[in-house]
This record gives C-alpha cells, sequence and structure tokens, in this order.
C-alpha cells in the first residue's frame, strides 16, 4: 500500500488535476487512485513487439552470444551420481579380469627372468591363548575371508582361474573404492 508521509491536513490538493499533455490518451481516468497507478508501476500499455530486425539492420553484430543460466535440483546431482557410479560399476566388472590377467603374465615373465626359485612360505599354527591371540586368530580369518573373496566367480574348478578371479575382485574393489 502506498503511505503518505504528508499530513493530509496541512496538504491542500485541488481536487482535480490536469495531465500535462491532454492529447495522449491514458488508460487511467482522473478518479485512478494513486495506489493502483503504483501497483501497476505507472505503465501505460506494455510493448510486447519486440523489432529484432530493425536492431540486426542497424547494429550489424558479427556474431551473437545466447547464455542460459540453469539451476541444478537435488535430484538431478543424485542421479547423475549414481549414473556414474553405475557406470564406473559396469566398466570396472568388465575390464578388471581382462587387467589382471595382464598385469600376471607380465609379472610371470619379470619372474622367470630374475629369479628361477620360487621361496615357499610356512604358516605357524595358531593357539587360542589370551585375547591378543583371540584378536589375531580373528584378524586372520577376517584376512583369509577377504583373500577367498570372489566377486567373478565363474564356477570354474581351475585353480588358476579362481585365483585371478579373487585377484580381480580386489582390483575392482580397490578401484571402485577410491
Amino acid at each position: 500500500q502506498l503511505r503518505t508521509l504528508v499530513d493530509e491536513e496541512h496538504l491542500t490538493i485541488p481536487h482535480y488535476i490536469t495531465p500535462l499533455d491532454s492529447t495522449i490518451s491514458s488508460q487511467y481516468f482522473p478518479n485512478t487512485s494513486i495506489e493502483k497507478i503504483f501497483n501497476e508501476i505507472m505503465i501505460e500499455e506494455w510493448n510486447y513487439s519486440s523489432p529484432y530486425s530493425i536492431y540486426y539492420q542497424k547494429c550489424k553484430p558479427s556474431f551473437c552470444l545466447f547464455t542460459y543460466e540453469k539451476k541444478t535440483s537435488i535430484i538431478y546431482i543424485i542421479t547423475i551420481i549414481i549414473s556414474l557410479i553405475g557406470g564406473i560399476n559396469v566398466i570396472l566388472r568388465l575390464f578388471s579380469p581382462f587387467i589382471i590377467k595382464i598385469i600376471f603374465k607380465f609379472i610371470h615373465i619379470l619372474k622367470r627372468k630374475h629369479s628361477p626359485q620360487i621361496s615357499t612360505i610356512q604358516q605357524e599354527n595358531h593357539q587360542n591363548v589370551g585375547i591378543c591371540n583371540r584378536i589375531r586368530n580373528r584378524m586372520i580369518r577376517l584376512i583369509d575371508k577377504f583373500l577367498m573373496i570372489n566377486l567373478f566367480d565363474s564356477e570354474s574348478d581351475n585353480i588358476e582361474t579362481m585365483r585371478l578371479e579373487r585377484i580381480s575382485t580386489k582390483f575392482y574393489l580397490l578401484i571402485f573404492s577410491i
């Protein structure tokens, strides 16, 4: 609402104000309230026609540039993140076994060249004596389960295939966690 800062008792306004130019028509009648005129931003009429052709004829720009700013919604961001994770998941599942095979063939070639003998590692039996040994035994079981995990199980009985599948799983989990 339009609020007046002048006290009405001290201000005398003629009852009828004549327009400055009476030849120009107005959408506002002489008795239209000032509040209504201000609510319509004192605009007589909106000009909806845009003469772009005249602008281009006079200015003759060499090129035009249009920018559009779009707010991204949280749903769009979540969809993109899920899509990226799904895409990475598919790519890693497809290529992890092949990458591991190539790496192990390369390591096998290097081992043959540098050391012809392979040393064996003996494992100790762990006894359940005290809480430290229990914790150590549980950690060893957890590590053994992690070493045996196989997401690329082909149900093959070939030991080399199973070993490569387990290594592919670890490579997949490592790359996917990054």
